[in-house]
This record gives C-alpha cells, sequence and structure tokens, in this order.
C-alpha cells in the first residue's frame, strides 16, 4: 500500500468530514475527475464546489448533520473512503452511507474520484426524505 497516498485519503476525508474545503481542495489534482452513477464532474473547483454546495444545502435543510469516514486500501493503488452522512431531523435520525474510490495521480494527487453507491442506500434516503418532507431542487447546471 502506498502509505503516503494513504495519508493523503484519510486527510482529505477528515478534511471533508469538518467542512474544510480549503485542505480538502490541496489534495486534488488541478484536472480531477470525480465520476457518480449520474454526474461527471471535471476540474478541482466543480468538485469542490459540488461539496461545499451540498454540505451547505445538509446544513439548511436539517436539524442536525454529522459527517464521519473511514479509509483503506481498495487495490494496493487505490484507496476506498466510506463516507456516513448522520443527519437528524425532526427528532427521527438516518444515515447514509457511500463509498468514493481515490485514484492519484503519479505526484500523489488525487486523481479521480469514482463515487459508488451502496445497495439500497440511496433508496433509503429517498424514504426519509419523504417522510420528513424534505425535498431538493437540484439548480440546473450552468453552460
Amino acid at each position: 500500500m502506498n502509505q503516503s497516498f494513504y495519508a493523503a485519503a484519510r486527510e482529505f476525508a477528515q478534511a471533508l468530514d469538518r467542512d474544510d474545503f480549503s485542505t480538502a481542495s490541496t489534495l486534488l489534482a488541478e484536472d480531477c475527475v470525480y465520476k457518480s452513477p449520474g454526474d461527471t464532474l471535471q476540474g478541482r473547483a466543480d468538485i469542490m464546489s459540488s461539496y461545499e454546495t451540498n454540505s451547505a444545502w445538509a446544513s439548511e435543510a436539517f436539524d442536525a448533520v454529522h459527517y464521519s469516514s473511514t479509509v483503506a486500501e481498495h487495490d494496493g493503488q487505490r484507496m476506498c473512503i466510506m463516507f456516513t452522512d448522520r443527519v437528524d431531523h425532526k427528532g427521527v435520525t438516518h444515515a447514509y452511507r457511500c463509498r468514493q474510490i481515490l485514484t492519484p495521480n503519479e505526484a500523489g494527487y488525487i486523481q479521480h474520484i469514482d463515487h459508488v453507491e451502496i445497495a439500497g442506500e440511496r433508496e433509503a434516503l429517498e424514504r426519509f426524505l419523504k417522510e420528513c418532507g424534505v425535498t431538493r431542487v437540484t439548480p440546473p447546471k450552468p453552460d
């Protein structure tokens, strides 16, 4: 396992857990790519903007939000972050989990992020949002 990339992945995860987007940003390659099941973001600025926008929305939408993560080796070169987002709203708590697989570039920066949904997690989150009466309108992307 690449210890220096493990340390970078852990620092990235911990920075996101505490909404320290400035620190997290320094760990991404300028041309980093983030792929999720429904979207692809390119570039450090767009990726960090997405993390920040999602966190700001959650803070406004719910009574309390707590982020935590664990980092593990994925396949000898890549690292896997297991993110857990625990939200409280109207006396109900829900935890949503997902994985993000990080690939380094030659300089040790995060070059690629693959967002991997865990079976049933997205559906459980959607049920929780519906039960709590929370809706999210995704703004259109700028051209």
